[in-house]
Parts: C-alpha cells; structure tokens; sequence
C-alpha cells in the first residue's frame, strides 16, 4: 500500500485541521520553505519514528519569543531553552550585555563573541527530552545581529572578519544541529508596543530604528534568502496577533509542532547514510591510531628572540618535517586591516580582539592534517593564552570582563578541538639575550617592544613549562637558548632525533604528561 509520511516541518502545510479557524490557521502560517513530503513507499504500516529534534524560535526583541516558549514549558516532551541572558549579565562578574549598551563600537565584539559561544554551549547540551526548542541559534547571531551591528557602523571591518571566520570554523567544525526553525514574523510596531508594556530594564534603550534593521535582517534571512543559507527549513508565523490567538492557534498545532512521522523510504535512507559515514569515522579514526607513532607534533616555545626562528630555519630542510610559523602575515591582513598594528597602536583597545583571532588562527594550525610524519610549529594555541593573554591581563592591557569571555572561550574550544601536542621544546632565553637579538635583526614590527613585556613574557613562559602553574599538555624539553646561534645550530644538528620526538630525551622519562 502507498502512504504519505508527514515529516515534523511538513507540519503546516495544511491550510486548516479540526478545532482551528480556517481564517486563523491561513492568517497566521506563512509558507514553509525547503519543506517535502515522502510518498510511494509501500509497507503493511506507517513507521511513526520518535527522535530528538531541536527546533529554533526566532525573531525581533519584542516578536513574541517569550510567549511561545512559556506555553511548551509546560510540555513534558518539551524542553525550553532560552537565551542565556543572565550569563551574559554576569560574566565573572562583569555585565558583558551593559558594557555592550553603553558603548556599542567598543564592546559590540567581545559581546556577540560571548553570545556566539553561549549558544554553541547551548546547541551542544545533551538532549533531554525528545523536542528542544531553543530562544534564537548561533546563526541568528551572526546572521541577523552581527551582521546588523556592521552595517550600522557599530562594528569595524576588521572585527566582522574575524567574527565571521570563527562562525565559519564552527560551523564546519561543531556543526549545530537545527532541525526546524519557527519564525515569528512580527513589525516593529508591534514588537516596540509589546516591549513598553512589559518594561523591562535592559530593553530600556531599544529604538524603533534598531527594531526596523533587526526587522530587515531577518527578512533577508529567513523569507528572502537574499544574503545567508538556511541550516533547517522555516514556518513563517504571522506574530501579530492577540496572545489569546497565539496561545489557540499553539494548543491546536501542538501535537504537529512536536511530532516526527518519518516514512520507511526516508528511514532507510536516513540509517544507510548514517552507517556510511560511521563506516568512515571508524575507518579514519582506525588509521589515525595506526600512524599516531609516526606523525608527532612539535611545539617551539619561548620569548620574542629567544631563538625560535633559528631552530625553525634548520628543521625546515629536514625531509621529515614540515615546519608552520605563527600566520604573522594573516594578522597583518584581516579584511585588508593590519591587526598587528592595530594591537600595537592600541593595545588596551585591541588586545581581546587580537587574541580570539590568535586563538583560531593558531587551532587552524593545529588541526591542519600531517604531510609529514613531523609537524612542528611556532608557538601553541596554549602559550597564546597561558603566557600571551595572561600577560596582557596582568598588565591591564585587557579588561577583566574580556579575560573572563577569552578564558571561557578557550577552555571551551580546547575540549571540543582537543589540540594535540607530543613534545614542547622551551627555548628557555634571558631577556638580556632576547633584547640583543631583537635589536640586531631590526624588524620592523619589534621596534616598540620595551625590556618590560620581555621580563614579563619570560616570567609567564617560566610559570607555565618550569613552575607548572597551569597545565602542560605534552613532554617539554627545556633547551638553553642563551648560546650563541652558531652553537645552537650544532646542537641542533646532534640532538635532531630528540627534538623531533624520534627519540625520548633521557631527562624527559621523570616529567609527567598532565591531562589539560
């Protein structure tokens, strides 16, 4: 027998169902767009299939989120999850959302940074009950709200880019899953009507014209298409009728908003595509394990001029080794601005800015695939933050409230990436030794670099790979950077197989390898 299977974003596609007010129903429900249905698949019974589905509400502030969300609360197949806005408010401490407020072009970054990560936090929290339903998604942050801060001027081209890279890297990366997204097409009339009548302090400063722009992102999201990709089909719902028409129109469509009936056609597509693909991660994660001895990743740490450069220049020729230095040049040119100078001209106003896009740029590097059995790269994604960042939050060149989002970030990235190091080699240099070098090879870049921030680079190097302060995530192999660099170069050429982690160096068997 032939049957039609009504998959969950299918769920409106009939004009009227019993209960519900023809004009009501047709008022009310937009068009649902990328949405099919299944027929011809013939079977003795219709297969209903129960699986977690996440569904997102979004909208304009005032749009009638709230309302909706308020009435699956109380739905035992339903949990509600809204935006994490007392996080936001109360970051160590800091209010990240009243920084934002009150000085859009200086916070307006490090703000929707924290909101990026908060809701890849919440799209990746383990599913409770059978339907999630989430207050906005990762994607209406960058679609709608960061891309409206940037067209209105409050963010700068170089903070878009790099805003912009990272949603890119998480996406390809941690890919939130969405399954449905329910649009709650209100005017900002309306939306600016409900938000005075229920008065709350932090939508205070809410103007129509940021309700207007916020309005037209949306449209251009999710009804035009015009700009961004979809990641789940849509409902369009009219949000500008009466509570009590939401609330009939949510009580008669409850069971199809939260109900799945997947055809056997489309389960067998579904199970075939799936076993492909875990076909394929055991096969990758298989061949990972086979050629963990002989692909090895080097880290070369230390101070500015503490010799790195020299160590790398002779490894580079080595058939075995593929050597990655710090993306200099990528800092120098992010959508056509030099961050690097940016940094130095400003540090207190850049400082966050630089360090999130070193934190990605760096964990690019360390998630780059092996060509050669021995990656060895120039600085870590864990120096960035436990020497570098922490430098720049010790000398108040960082705020707290951006130290706070930045430490959250990276442990939150290191987890899900999981960077992996085999062998830290610490060019462990004087600062006296770092000065001279610096002066004699005349970058330009290094001119404004005081004997201060060498002392202190060299005090958080020491806390971390000497004192162990924070953790240490592979062997480290303390070398003497204080020599002269002919010296090095021939003690570079003796102990090759040591640094290269073919072999254990002897003092190396005492040091643990500390879980980070």
């Amino acid at each position: 027998m032939t049957f039609k299977c009504h998959s969950l974003f299918a769920l409106l596609s009939r004009v009227t169902k019993p209960g519900l007010k023809g004009s009501l129903s047709r008022k009310m429900i937009g068009n649902i767009r990328n949405v099919s249905t299944c027929n011809g698949v013939n079977g003795s019974n219709d297969h209903s299939v129960n699986r977690n589905i996440t569904v997102a509400i979004e909208g304009n502030i005032g749009s009638g989120k709230t309302s909706l969300l308020k009435f699956f609360k109380k739905n035992s197949l339903v949990e509600v999850i809204e935006e994490p806005v007392k996080k936001w408010q109360n970051v160590d401490g800091n209010n990240t959302l009243e920084l934002m407020y009150s000085d859009p072009k200086r916070w307006s970054y490090l703000f929707e940074s924290y909101v990026l990560l908060t809701m890849m936090q919440v799209h990746h929290r383990p599913q409770t009950t059978p339907v999630r339903l989430l207050e906005r998604s990762a994607y209406s942050a960058r679609y709608c709200f960061m891309e409206n801060l940037h067209r209105s001027g409050m963010l700068s081209t170089v903070e878009y880019t790099i805003f912009q890279e990272w949603f890119d890297y998480l996406m390809a990366n941690e890919k939130p899953q969405i399954d449905l997204i329910v649009y709650l097409r209100t005017s900002p009339e309306k939306c600016m009507e409900r938000i005075k009548k229920r008065s709350r302090d932090e939508e205070s400063s809410v103007s129509m014209e940021l309700l207007n722009s916020l309005h037209e992102r949306y449209e251009e999201w999710l009804v035009k298409k015009s700009k961004f990709s979809l990641p789940a089909p849509v409902v369009v719902v009219d949000g500008n009728k009466s509570l009590t028409d939401m609330f009939q129109f949510y009580e008669t469509n409850t069971q199809l908003l939260l109900e799945i009936n997947i055809c056997n056609l489309a389960l067998s597509s579904v199970s075939s595509t799936m076993l492909s693909y875990t076909d394929s991660l055991v096969s990758e994660c298989a061949m990972e394990e086979d050629t963990r001895e002989r692909n090895i990743t080097v880290a070369v740490e230390g101070n500015i001029g503490s010799g790195k450069t020299t160590l790398l220049n002779h490894f580079r020729h080595h058939s075995e080794v593929e050597v990655l230095e710090e993306p200099v040049d990528k800092w120098k040119n992010v959508g056509g601005k030099n961050l690097l100078e940016l940094f130095y001209t400003d540090c207190q106003r850049w400082s966050y800015l630089f360090e999130s896009y070193a934190v990605l740029s760096l964990m690019k590097i360390h998630k780059k695939p092996h060509v050669t059995p021995v990656k060895m790269i120039e600085r870590s994604v864990y120096s960035g933050y436990f020497c570098f960042e922490h430098n720049l939050c010790k000398s108040g060149m960082m705020s707290k409230a951006e130290h706070s989002v930045h430490n959250e970030w990276f442990n939150w990235i290191t987890k899900q990436q999981q960077p992996h190091l085999d062998l830290i080699i610490y060019l462990k240099t004087s600062p006296e030794t770092c000065m001279e070098r610096i002066k004699a090879r005349n970058r330009s870049e290094e001119k404004t670099i005081p004997m201060e921030l060498l002392n202190a680079l060299h005090e958080r190097h020491e806390e971390w790979l000497i004192q162990r302060k924070f953790p240490v995530p592979a062997p480290v192999m303390v070398v003497d950077g204080n020599r002269d660099l002919d010296e090095m170069i021939t003690f570079y050429k003796k102990n090759d197989q040591y640094i290269l982690g073919m072999k254990q160096w002897p003092q190396l068997h005492s040091l643990q390898r500390p879980v980070c």
